[in-house]
């Protein structure tokens, strides 16, 4: 037995096994299931679930980089490890990126990135407007987004009820989609004396959209209307159908009750007639 131990203390390598190796650090596993939460012309959010080892993550590095063969930029940004997603503004309409998340750690090397790729929607729509000159019906008008390469068709939503319920959007009472060249929409079939919002969406490519853009309008009163009938002295000019061209050159005030409520001293004359 003693022969034995001399032999093996004698052999280097026999001594080299027996001591402690290096190691080398460990790798942090990738972040899973990244997604794009919301999509727009200008505001994308995406979520993802921390690696297996999350206990480990110290933070969390997101870049986004512009597909873009004369500007291309990348802008990254860290989130602390406690938050599993990320937002970004005030970027491009209509551009495609890709969006890279590696997690990182004081205790192992970072994470391999996790890689989508995204294409964000159009602009939602400016000088939007809408007025009623009738009881059942709405004219919508809008003009077309900034950046509006990738603009497919435009959806018109409308709800009826509280002008600021946002229980609306779950009952739409009536949609339809215009082309992209369509700038405006008559709504009809509606009931008078009502608060409607109006949702105007700019649709995109890869089954992207804008934000929305909500407009409220009242319907005329179908008491109003009969009264104006039969005393055409109570008559006063109903607001013309407002265009967002002209809303833009303020040559239209777009009002979402117009002139179907009477004013002050209308409704004294009002009192006198009836």
């Amino acid at each position: 037995m003693a022969v034995e131990t001399i032999r093996q203390s004698a052999s280097p390598l026999a001594n080299w096994t027996k001591m402690p190796q290096f190691r080398r650090m460990d790798v942090l596993e990738p972040v899973g299931n990244l997604t794009l939460r919301f999509n727009t012309g200008n505001y994308i959010e995406l979520g993802w679930d921390p690696p297996k080892r999350q206990d480990c993550v110290t933070e969390y590095e997101v870049c986004l980089d512009q597909l873009d063969e004369v500007n291309g930029t990348t802008h990254c940004e860290n989130v602390t490890e406690t938050f599993w997603y990320a937002r970004f503004i005030n970027i491009y309409p209509c551009t495609y990126y890709d969006i890279n998340v590696t997690a990182y750690s004081n205790v192992s090397e970072p994470s391999p990135g996790e890689e989508i790729h995204a294409h964000t929607g159009p602009y939602q729509v400016i000088n939007s407007c809408t007025s009623s000159n009738s009881t059942d019906e709405i004219y919508v008008s809008w003009l077309a987004p900034w950046g509006e390469s990738c603009v497919t068709s435009y959806n018109i939503k409308w709800c009826g009820g509280d002008m600021y319920s946002f229980r609306c959007y779950l009952n739409i009472s009536g949609e339809t989609n215009v082309s992209k060249d369509a700038r405006d929409y008559l709504i009809t079939g509606l009931e008078p004396d009502v608060y409607y919002n109006v949702l105007i969406t700019a649709l995109g490519e890869d089954d992207t959209a804008s934000e929305v853009i909500e407009r409220p309008q009242k319907t005329c009163s179908a008491v109003r209307a009969v009264i104006l009938m039969f005393n055409s002295s109570l008559l006063r000019p109903l607001c013309p159908r407002c265009s967002a061209l002209e809303n833009q050159s303020n040559q239209c005030a777009c009002a979402f009750d117009n002139a179907c409520v009477p004013q002050p001293e209308e409704r004294r004359q009002l009192r006198w007639s009836l």
